[in-house]
């Protein structure tokens, strides 16, 4: 099932698929069937699990979905982007996202409301604090254009642009890294055809949508004739825009070795900052060594925004894990850790 953590800290369970008799690869898609359609809270002040799709609510799936690409919205929506659905297992463009005024999955009522390219092990990532636009990278699909492409989508204004990575890439860790004036998302690992991917790439967005990838810029859209960056309140995309020249960002584009020049699949990824003392760090955390999964790792490295460079080796895990999840406690008991 997708699981969301919200803005307003609940957590959004979604979708889901039962094991299919005999099959017990779970990376396999002929191993998932009975897709499931349901949706439910869990109320993190009541410690209770509330089912969405019973009255009042009517939050269901329009179609059952499983490994979709989950991310928080505004004012505790969630997103869900792709997966797979169907028997035998099939990969789906499909966008929805959890409203909960209303209490219903909604799709976008935009012309354009869902992905231009069908994905699956792909990622979505929620590019500004307070504005409902996503970016959804990469993933396996029907055609090779979706591992080497990412979209910007919006649950109002629905598909606003796309454009390509510098490589295909799947089952790999993204991270907003958030900057004044717009961001950075940084892609971690993953695979491809030829295997584990040895490196990171970095896509650089503005407050008007423009993204620059590594070697150049890819024209992404323009939100009107005057867009200057800090401020600005975000519209939908009138049209496919020229090649925009950015303003000066502290940190370009880049791909990079990963540490050690280790190659892994489905890491876990966070990103930690702090002020005082001051700190920009990205973990990247296990994985598997290999495409089919047998070879977890214990490897725990950290990426220094700062100087653009991997620190020392630090302690492994105890155990072994390919697919682990993270998060950074920012605050309580175990705050820093």
């Amino acid at each position: 099932a997708a699981m969301v953590v919200t803005s307003d800290e609940a957590v959004i369970l979604a979708g889901g698929a039962a094991p299919v008799a005999g099959k017990v690869d779970p990376h396999d898609p002929a191993s998932w069937g009975s897709f499931s359609t349901s949706v439910a809270r869990y109320d993190v002040d009541r410690r209770v699990l509330d089912d969405l799709t019973a009255p009042p609510g009517t939050a269901t799936l329009s179609i059952g979905r499983a490994f979709m690409a989950a991310a928080p919205g505004a004012d505790g929506k969630a997103v869900f982007a792709g997966g797979y659905t169907g028997s035998p297992a099939l990969v789906s463009n499909l966008m929805a996202f959890y409203d909960p005024v209303s209490s219903t999955v909604k799709q976008s009522a935009a012309a354009s409301p869902h992905l231009r390219f069908a994905r699956a092990r792909h990622t979505i990532t929620r590019l500004f604090g307070q504005d409902d636009y996503f970016m959804v990278v990469g993933g396996q699909g029907t055609t090779p254009d979706a591992a080497a492409t990412w979209e910007i989508w919006h649950p109002v204004h629905g598909r606003l642009a796309v454009g390509k990575l510098n490589g295909p890439r799947w089952n790999h860790g993204a991270v907003r890294l958030p900057d004044g004036g717009g961001g950075y998302v940084m892609l971690v690992g993953g695979e491809n055809d030829a295997g584990p991917i040895q490196d990171f790439e970095v896509l650089r967005y503005d407050a008007c949508l423009r993204v620059g990838v590594a070697g150049g810029a890819s024209a992404a859209c323009k939100l009107r004739p005057t867009c200057t960056g800090e401020g600005v309140a975000l519209q939908p995309c009138a049209a496919p825009a020229e090649t925009p020249v950015f303003r000066a960002f502290p940190w370009p584009p880049v791909v990079q070795p990963l540490a050690g020049g280790v190659g892994r699949t489905l890491p876990a990824v966070a990103y930690v900052n702090n002020t005082s003392p001051q700190y920009h760090l990205v973990f990247v955390v296990g994985g598997y060594l290999d495409a089919e999964k047998k070879h977890p790792l214990t490897r725990v490295d950290v990426f220094d925004i700062e100087t653009g460079s991997w620190l020392p080796q630090t302690s492994p895990l105890l155990t072994p894990r390919g697919a682990p999840m993270l998060a950074w406690a920012r605050a309580g008991a175990e705050r820093g850790q």
